[in-house]
């Protein structure tokens, strides 16, 4: 695995919207269209290589998802509308997963922190181009919540009003789907947006059928949280997520898709996140 030191510029962006599903997805397309008119292209485009799904495959899709998270497709819909694009051909219901490891997340039990918080630390890896859009959204009759986007609607990973936090430690791009099966980030926004509790998004999980599998990267954080146990706080959570690989989650070797983006420090108890855009051994 190539360690790329070159220093590439990453560009985020954070996006408010609120109001009903179909009014976030037109909101988010009138933002991309200002700023960002390639990801656009991006969305409605097929896969690299494919061709459109079939009409009655994409239908299938949709029907699957707006059972596991209601108002997904209508959110769709909304930024296919605003763009002049037809629902059928957007890219999210021809997207696929795998299953190789990447990503890490972590979880502190307030037993175990000196200042009783319960955190949560996140670190993602991919290839530079990837999205990039931390977005918090208030959709009407559903909690608030705040998370980076993939597939636009859909949610890599996040916290909603109740501080149920979500997060996934495997991703996997431009493979073909196998089966009848939900990608994960339908999975997550549907708990995002209809769950209180972990055991609530315990027994929607159960209920979803998902074709993706995650294994998470521990042995050398789980050797750091045994080693400052029971006198963990923020900022240890911090030097921790800032600790490059072998030592730590940071990683630095993005031109074979292991390079951090985003590095996300979740206070479950205050309800907050912050976030380190880009590798947070350089950015803190």
């Amino acid at each position: 695995m190539e360690n790329n030191e070159k220093k590439e510029p990453m560009i985020f962006d954070i996006h408010v919207a609120e109001g009903s599903n179909y009014e976030v997805g037109k909101q988010r397309a009138i933002t991309l269209k200002k700023h960002y008119p390639e990801d656009v292209i991006y969305y409605i485009s097929p896969m690299e290589g494919q061709d459109y799904i079939a009409a009655a495959t994409a239908h299938k899709r949709m029907m699957l998802i707006d059972k596991i998270c209601p108002g997904f497709v209508d959110e769709i819909q909304g930024f296919a509308d605003e763009v002049g694009a037809e629902p059928e051909k957007m890219r999210c219901y021809a997207n696929s997963y795998h299953n190789s490891q990447h990503c890490c997340q972590i979880a502190v039990l307030p037993s175990n922190t000196s200042d009783g918080h319960f955190y949560v630390g996140r670190s993602y890896e991919y290839f530079v181009r990837d999205e990039r859009s931390l977005c918090i959204t208030r959709v009407t009759g559903k909690p608030k919540h705040i998370g980076f986007s993939l597939q636009n609607a859909g949610r890599m990973d996040g916290m909603n009003e109740y501080g149920l936090v979500v997060s996934m430690s495997s991703t996997a791009y431009l493979k073909p789907l196998a089966g009848d099966g939900c990608e994960f980030w339908v999975a997550i926004r549907a708990i995002l947006d209809r769950c209180k509790d972990v055991y609530k998004a315990q027994c929607l999980l159960e209920e979803i059928p998902l074709c993706w599998h995650s294994e998470m990267r521990y042995s050398s954080v789980w050797n750091s949280l045994l080693r400052d146990a029971p006198n963990i706080n923020e900022e240890k959570m911090r030097k921790l997520m800032s600790t490059p690989y072998p030592y730590g989650p940071c990683c630095h070797f993005y031109s074979s898709g292991m390079g951090t983006l985003r590095s996300m420090i979740f206070d479950v108890s205050d309800k907050k996140v912050k976030v380190s855009f880009g590798p947070p051994d350089r950015n803190p």
